[in-house]
């Protein structure tokens, strides 16, 4: 079975990536890039790449999360997230055919999701894909994964202590005090989501349809009470 790591440029795929370069130091390395990832993330991988010697390709989809925007004139939400569907899984399966792989290695755990835990295991198919999945630190916890970092020293991705988050920088699932960090020091961010907000309603959901004009004014409010 032909397998490379699935490297997001989080914690948990830092694990499995150190894992398997110990066993195979020219193992391939595959970010996807959703064309809305952090920047501060793809420096990171490509420091990291640069730094270990990584065997890396970087993918993504044909089409960016703009043009999807247009076609289904809907953000992504928790319930539809159409934006793993449109640009996730494309890229992966562009990264199948190109490196004519079976699969991949990836720092997918059972903690973090209550239909994971259910649904997969330490292998699982991706039927959409047509692709397996090997997740070595399936039962790990979050104090497995920080023991294992700390232990061997690993360099972590800096948008944790920016953002607390090192994914996408739209996002249906970020929390309102990670949109806040991200704005900070990204407005052009901002700016775009509210250009598009105009023709498709309120990009964000917390207990009720959220504008990113809300968020900012909370944040000014927040900060002129500290």
């Amino acid at each position: 079975m032909k397998l490379a790591v699935s490297f997001s440029g989080g914690k948990d795929s830092l694990v499995v990536l150190h894992q398997a370069l110990k066993r195979d130091p020219s193992i391939p390395v595959v970010f996807v890039d959703t064309t809305v990832s952090l920047p501060e993330t793809l420096d990171y991988v490509k420091d990291l790449a640069d730094n270990w010697g990584l065997n890396l390709f970087i993918f993504t989809p044909d089409y960016d999360f703009w043009y999807w925007l247009e076609k289904k004139q809907i953000w992504p939400t928790k319930n539809h997230r159409w934006c793993m569907t449109k640009l996730k899984l494309p890229a992966f399966k562009k990264a199948v055919e190109r490196l004519n792989l079976d699969g991949f290695i990836t720092g997918l755990r059972r903690f973090e999701s209550l239909y994971r835990a259910k649904a997969w295991g330490y292998k699982t198919w991706n039927k959409q894909g047509r692709y397996w999945l090997i997740n070595p630190i399936w039962n790990w916890r979050d104090q497995d994964v920080e023991n294992y970092i700390i232990k061997h020293g690993l360099p972590v991705n800096p948008a944790y202590s920016l953002f607390g988050t090192t994914s996408c920088w739209f996002c249906p699932f970020h929390k309102k005090s990670e949109i806040i960090r991200i704005f900070s020091h990204h407005p052009e961010f901002a700016e775009k989501i509210a250009r598009y907000e105009k023709r498709f309603g309120a990009a964000f959901y917390f207990g009720h349809p959220t504008y990113v004009s809300d968020i900012i004014c909370q944040k000014i409010l927040r900060e002129g009470m500290l």
